[in-house]
């Protein structure tokens, strides 16, 4: 039978469970958002490379989720295509920090880690 959650992760955050239990809200450990589908690659297999257009986030959205969740969901990992080809890239970075994520992470390809913006 397939399982629906590992008892690994739900033994780590024995916390979050006894929340649920007791009835109150419970937010995520870790929130993966997806920024940008923009690329500046086309590695085989990836989504990102493989669609006819790209988006972005809108910094209102992102404005709003984080005053929803910020300060109770800890972790931020921040994706995409390639996130730091995003206009709002850094202002996403100071409105999470802003917001109280404690760790953030960014998956990048490393093409843009010199420019002054990502820096």
């Amino acid at each position: 039978m397939n399982e629906l959650s590992s008892p690994w992760k739900v033994a780590r955050h024995k916390e979050k469970l006894e929340a649920y239990l007791r009835g109150e809200p419970v937010y995520p450990v870790t929130l993966e958002l997806d920024i940008t589908t923009a690329c500046n690659r086309e590695c085989p297999g990836c989504p990102s490379a493989s669609g006819p257009f790209s988006r972005n986030l809108d910094m209102a959205f992102i404005r709003h989720l984080f005053s929803l969740i910020g300060g109770r969901t800890k972790g931020l990992l921040l994706t995409g295509g390639e996130p730091t080809i995003s206009p709002i890239f850094p202002d996403v970075l100071r409105e999470a920090r802003r917001s109280g994520f404690e760790e953030i992470a960014v998956v990048t390809n490393g093409s843009f880690l010199a420019e002054e913006k990502v820096a």
